[in-house]
């Protein structure tokens, strides 16, 4: 199967070269800024030397299982976000990156090892440790330099010691703020260890987004909105789960419904002040009222402080285009209720970027964003009847978690690591899904591994390569 693969990658590519066509496709490239040029892991389990070559952003690894595929994503994404623990749990010599300036950043396995010392003399520690175990601790550790006090409640690790033990979060902080030694922050457990993590992320300047097999996409730890409060960490797991979705339609509903709240009462003050001293109505005032459908929105947003056949008739006025002559005081009111609209373009078009990419995969379903009432439901196209997002097929919720994610959460810059794609997905939905998400413009920086051929069968071919390419067996 890697063989065929292999055979299938090479061909394309030949097909490409023979007839002048190019497989890239419109890649969005960090032009002027520091690139990846190389990622490495020497002895790897003793077996193997790995030295992945990168050209541009985007890049996908083919192998059969047994390969290290998974093995290899998690060093990459741990060195770019900082997440240390994964790399204790490999056996390795050496793990690095190689950047477009030349500069080399390499660590040995030793400088990962963390300073149990620091709590194993804290009775609180001795008692986590010995019910969630060394490597619980361990994360713990990590946690406590990846946050500071205030954003503790960002760990997975902080949250599941408060909620299991019954413990009081402040307890918790408090506890955490005796074991840091002197000068100790959230960015030193080893300074030259940290010092190089720090060098890398400051080059890389990404946030970095870990996608694992879609059938552990809804575990029950939330990293995104972890919080509570609808804040994202920097450097996270997706594990996004359909109440994260809920959380995040009505987060962005909301958000259009209270500034129409707020900018409606600003626009009215403003009007009154203008009518006060005179207004006057200004060419571009005419030509903004030309929307029919955005001053249907607008009258919509409303609500019910305005008559059904009141709106009806302006918006009869605006269609027939008789209301440029002889209305100038409707034209002043209506174009001014037309920015509170464009106030809230950023998140309408957020949505509605959000449905036309998942109905893309939607068979029988349909995301529906209603702009006047500002709501979205799933309907089954069949009979318009409203789908409970919870009894949706395990595919379609991934890909809606996933989207969601992207589009409402409004998240840019990101380097995406994608393990196996394709689990729990159709043929059709593996060609699409990848480019949809580098199109999306929120990636910058893609790595996937597959033994999918159907996940790179679309414009990301020419950036798949077969993971032995990149192999010296020991």
């Amino acid at each position: 199967m890697l063989r065929q693969l292999t055979r299938k990658i090479s061909r394309t590519r030949k097909r490409a070269a023979v007839f002048g066509v190019s497989t890239t496709m419109n890649i969005h490239q960090l032009t002027g800024e520091v690139m990846i040029k190389e990622f490495f892991i020497t002895e790897l389990y003793e077996e193997r030397n790995v030295r992945i070559k990168f050209d541009d952003p985007y890049k996908i690894l083919v192998a059969e299982n047994g390969y290290g595929k998974t093995t290899i994503l998690n060093s990459f994404y741990a060195l770019l976000s900082g997440e240390i623990s994964k790399l204790r749990k490999i056996s390795f010599e050496t793990v690095g990156i190689v950047f477009s300036d030349g500069e080399t950043i390499c660590f040995k396995k030793s400088e990962f090892d963390a300073d149990l010392a620091l709590i194993r003399e804290h009775p609180l520690f001795e008692h986590i440790e010995s019910r969630f175990g060394q490597e619980f601790i361990l994360q713990l550790i990590d946690d406590v330099r990846r946050f500071p006090s205030h954003r503790m409640e960002m760990s997975p690790v902080f949250r599941r010691v408060v909620d299991e033990l019954d413990l009081p979060a402040r307890v918790l902080k408090d506890s955490l703020r005796e074991i840091r030694p002197k000068g100790f922050n959230r960015k030193k457990v080893k300074s030259s260890t940290q010092n190089k993590l720090e060098s890398i992320a400051n080059k890389v300047n990404l946030k970095t987004l870990y996608l694992p097999t879609y059938r552990r996409v809804e575990e029950d730890i939330r990293a995104f909105n972890s919080s509570g409060k609808g804040t994202l960490d920097e450097h996270s797991s997706i594990n996004f789960g359909m109440r994260d979705v809920q959380l995040s339609i009505e987060k962005i509903t909301s958000e259009i419904l209270s500034s129409s709240v707020e900018w409606f009462s600003k626009i009215n003050g403003e009007m009154l002040s203008q009518l006060v001293s005179g207004f006057l109505v200004t060419p571009e005032m005419k030509t903004s009222i030309s929307d029919p459908k955005a001053v249907e929105i607008v009258l919509e947003r409303i609500g019910k402080h305005i008559s059904e056949p009141q709106k009806k008739q302006i918006l009869d006025l605006v269609e027939t285009g008789k209301i440029q002559n002889d209305h100038d005081p409707l034209i002043y009111f209506v174009s001014n209720l037309l920015k509170v609209y464009e106030q809230q373009q950023e998140n309408d078009e957020a949505i509605q970027k959000f449905t036309n990419v998942c109905n893309r995969y939607l068979v029988d379903k349909e995301i529906i964003y209603d702009e006047s009432n500002v709501t979205i439901d799933i309907v089954r196209k069949k009979n318009n009847r409203t789908v409970d997002i919870e009894s949706l097929s395990s595919g379609e919720k991934q890909i809606i978690s996933l989207f969601a994610l992207l589009y409402l959460q409004k998240k840019e810059n990101l380097a995406i690591f994608f393990d196996e794609p394709e689990l729990s997905l159709s043929m059709e939905w593996q060609k699409t899904l990848l480019p949809d998400i580098v199109n999306s413009g929120k990636c910058k920086f893609l790595f996937s591994t597959t033994h999918s051929p159907f996940i790179f069968e679309n414009e990301l071919e020419d950036h798949t390569v077969d993971l032995f390419e990149y192999i010296e067996e020991l």
